[in-house]
């Protein structure tokens, strides 16, 4: 039977900390929107670190050491080539990950994970249905100028809730940030994507968002992304 116990959302982050993480000096435009197209394989067991490791094209132990984050990556096939590419997610729980993908990829990804589990213990779930996945960024930054300077004060209105910023994204985010339902990721790919926020299906991301932010609807000519 499979397994109703998914992950766990771990302690409740304070509401003032996050409202701090996301506190801005000019105003903002900050835009929440669901990634409908967008779902959620889980990986899990005992060898788990191990086996994607030698699937994907970044390293998994940015993760693995981590209490949790968001890395993206790519998987291979034996030659080398490129197959898809995902988000994957460290959770609080001890070896799962999550991996975010292309709902369309949900399927071929599970099937070729399958293939190269061998005798591993590791179990694979699609999450698809269960939980949803929310994009929450500043829509502002994504028409920036890219011939200005770029100064540190500039970038204090950009959504990135997980890690004090440098003015530098690192290769991976390297924590993870909860509040009542949600759990909150940087994307890891730039900084102008924002944050990642997954749920479990029938949750009011929206109204829990509202709680520390205000948010602003998603012109049609935005929700590309």
């Amino acid at each position: 039977m499979h397994d109703q116990r998914m992950f766990s959302f771990g302690r409740f982050t304070n509401l003032h900390v996050i409202k701090r993480l996301y506190s801005f000096k000019i105003p903002t435009r900050i835009v929440l929107e669901e990634l409908k197209e967008r779902s959620l394989i889980r990986v899990t067991g005992q060898d788990v670190t191990d086996y994607l490791q030698g699937l994907i094209t970044n390293d998994i132990h940015h993760l693995s050491q981590r209490s949790g984050g968001s890395m993206y990556t790519m998987f291979l096939n034996t030659k080398g080539r490129i197959l898809y590419d995902a988000i994957i997610y460290k959770t609080n729980d001890s070896n799962t990950y999550l991996v975010e993908c292309d709902k369309k990829a949900i399927e071929p990804i599970q099937k070729h994970l399958k293939i190269y589990r061998v005798r591993r213990k590791v179990d694979i779930n699609s999450l698809d249905g269960e939980y949803t996945i929310h994009t929450l960024f500043n829509i502002d930054n994504l028409n920036v100028d890219k011939g200005t300077d770029s100064k540190q004060d500039n970038l204090e209105g950009i959504i990135v809730p997980c890690d004090t910023l440098n003015g530098t994204l690192p290769e991976s985010s390297t924590s993870i940030k909860t509040y009542k339902d949600l759990l909150i990721f940087k994307d890891p790919r730039v900084v102008e994507l924002g944050s990642r926020i997954i749920s479990k299906v029938g949750a009011n991301v929206k109204e829990q968002i509202k709680e520390m932010l205000n948010i602003v609807e998603l012109p049609e000519e935005s929700k590309k992304l």
